[in-house]
């Protein structure tokens, strides 16, 4: 059974957190940890505000934990979330008495606690208490400010519209729907955002939706009885494939310290910390120069970069030097060779591409280019000594 913590937090912390939705990683202080760091993942965490009492905000399903071993952040942990299954109940304002305000949680102190089941079945009960549904659709000014680029259809297309709500909207925004499929509130606006985009949801993605895959916590049958699905997953993922944004800005060095990824290739196969400044420095100037081309860079916490540019297209980066390139180009091969048949199962065909860095030795370099193409592996160059869009050739996978 998933382990369930609480993170209580200082009346003077929500000015870090967003007025609605959740964020893709949260950044949490040392001290708030407790010695919990390595346990967390898989779990839930429930994240409370505390004032004169304490005020339920949002359900946090943790995907990995990593610490900053450079930055201003030095020391403290990154907690990455899944976007699909976490979400945010309410804004983080502690002003006067309402119904997210609990005294459940009284006997526990600041920072991240466990609970135990019987206390999180509380606080489910007070978040289904909250869950709303309603014969009125959204107005569409209501998805105005989300922007949604086209992407594969299946259960990309639905992931993507699920990801939209949670970070954008609290669930006191939302209502789910009784009329024609049964919709609960992030499935439903998740619906009504595909609607708006593209004027028209195919049959398959509006199953998708409708399915407790994506939103483990919640099933529309179960609001007017006051009870909820536990359903774990029925098998342990492998690779983690719900792709978040990346932010340059946060692409410091971080070492491994826990994760809900059954198999963990990042783990097993650790980077020195050189190697893993390095590897940031690379994948943050990638991005930035992405960034500037106006493409979107995704990652995953199995999967370096992410590209939806002519189809979906999915990079491993390796800092490699020359005592090393030949160890770093088989463990990328098998990774990429791994993740692909992840991402064939689950989204797809997708184009797949091995980006190392540039050593001084051409000649082992050419031998690992040349043999990865006969493995079937594309390899691309990073050459920082040149400029953007010659610094790493062909990027874009163009031919």
């Amino acid at each position: 059974m998933t382990k369930q913590f609480v993170w209580i937090l200082a009346n003077d912390s929500p000015k870090s957190l967003k007025k609605s939705g959740i964020s893709e990683s949260y950044i949490i202080p040392v001290s708030n940890f407790n010695g919990l760091d390595k346990s967390v993942c898989p779990g839930k965490i429930w994240l409370i505000v505390r004032g004169r009492s304490d005020r339920i905000v949002a359900l946090l399903n943790t995907k990995r934990v990593e610490r900053f071993i450079n930055g201003y952040h030095q020391g403290d942990y990154l907690l990455h979330v899944d976007i699909n299954l976490s979400f945010r109940l309410t804004s983080a304002s502690i002003l006067g008495e309402d119904k997210f305000h609990t005294k459940i949680c009284k006997d526990f102190g600041a920072g991240v606690s466990e609970i135990s089941h019987a206390l999180a079945e509380q606080l489910w009960g007070l978040t289904l208490s909250v869950v709303q549904t309603k014969l009125a659709s959204p107005l569409k000014a209501t998805f105005s400010k989300i922007q949604f680029n086209q992407v594969s259809s299946g259960k990309r297309l639905a992931s993507l519209a699920i990801s939209k709500i949670t970070q954008n909207f609290n669930l006191d925004e939302l209502w789910g729907s009784r009329v024609g499929t049964k919709l609960n509130p992030f499935a439903f606006f998740a619906y009504r955002l595909l609607l708006e985009k593209f004027n028209e949801v195919p049959d398959s993605i509006i199953e998708i939706l409708s399915s407790n895959t994506l939103l483990e916590q919640f099933h529309i049958d179960d609001f007017s009885k006051g009870n909820h699905l536990l359903t774990e997953w029925a098998q342990p993922r492998m690779v983690d494939l719900s792709f978040t944004e990346v932010n340059p800005e946060m692409l410091f060095a971080r070492e491994f310290i826990a994760s809900s990824i059954a198999i963990d290739l990042e783990a097993s196969l650790a980077k020195t910390e050189i190697a893993e400044k390095l590897h940031q420095n690379m994948l943050r100037d990638i991005c930035v120069h992405l960034k500037a081309i106006g493409i979107i860079p995704f990652e995953t916490t199995s999967i370096d970069l992410i590209i939806e540019n002519d189809g979906t297209k999915f990079y491993e980066i390796k800092s490699t030097n020359d005592n090393n390139i030949f160890a770093q180009c088989a463990k990328g091969a098998f990774q990429i060779a791994y993740y692909a048949e992840a991402v064939k199962r689950e989204l797809g065909e997708g184009e797949f591409a091995l980006i190392i860095h540039k050593t001084k030795n051409n000649l082992m370099e050419s031998e690992c280019v040349n043999t990865l193409r006969r493995l079937g592996v594309r390899c691309l160059i990073y050459d920082p000594n040149k400029q953007w869009p010659e610094r790493v050739q062909n990027l874009l996978l163009s031919k």
